[in-house]
């Protein structure tokens, strides 16, 4: 794999951002945040200080290529930002957040939960002709790096309980599954997550 390049993502990279953070959580995220929600994701992605900002990616290329993508933050980037990002979600969904806000702060209050130290891996993904190849384990121990020079202590991540794919890689790689979380209900359709973690540094 001499091709193979891992760098920090540019604005250039909104249009791969929000395929693949799409792949991440196909069914998710656009129960979240509607029929939009490509644009939507291409949108945050381009702006710096939110949660979804190209500032906290990583792409990995293969052959000149995007083949995936992870994105994460510190518990300080989350606490910092999610202001903002809600103010930028409301610029690009409009009205129709309102109807939304009850799912939103539901998501909230389960999903990305942090403490002090804490990194979390927020969506991870490879486009399915470059899967197999060992690019997301690639992606995970570029972030756990990245972490660990910036002073973290702990990798934070929530996994859709029935992504037994995702999990077994995730515990391959020494995170460790705790409790199932509360159920998210959106529009209809039930969503449970596995929160893991795995602890970095000394």
């Amino acid at each position: 794999m001499n091709d193979l390049i891992i760098r920090t993502g540019k604005i250039e990279d909104a249009y791969d951002f929000s395929h693949l953070i799409l792949l991440s959580a196909p069914v998710f995220f656009p129960s979240l945040f509607g029929d939009d929600v490509l644009e939507v994701m291409e949108n945050l992605f381009r702006y710096p200080r939110n949660i979804f900002s190209f500032e906290h990616s990583y792409f990995i290329e293969m052959e000149n290529k995007v083949a995936g993508m992870v994105l994460g933050y510190t518990w300080k980037e989350r606490e910092r930002e999610e202001l903002y990002t809600g103010f930028l979600l409301f610029k690009y969904l409009g009205w129709d957040i309102l109807t939304r806000v009850p799912y939103l702060l539901r998501v909230q209050s389960i999903l990305g939960n942090l403490v002090a130290g804490d990194y979390y891996i927020s969506n991870i993904a490879v486009y399915p002709e470059f899967r197999c190849s060992g690019l997301g384990t690639r992606l995970l121990e570029k972030v756990e790096e990245e972490a660990g020079e910036r002073g973290c202590k702990m990798m934070v991540l929530d996994v859709e309980a029935d992504n037994r794919g995702a999990i077994s890689l995730y515990e391959k790689l020494g995170y460790n599954a705790g409790e199932r979380s509360s159920v998210v209900k959106i529009k209809g359709k039930s969503f449970e997550f596995f929160r893991m973690k795995k602890k970095i540094g000394g």
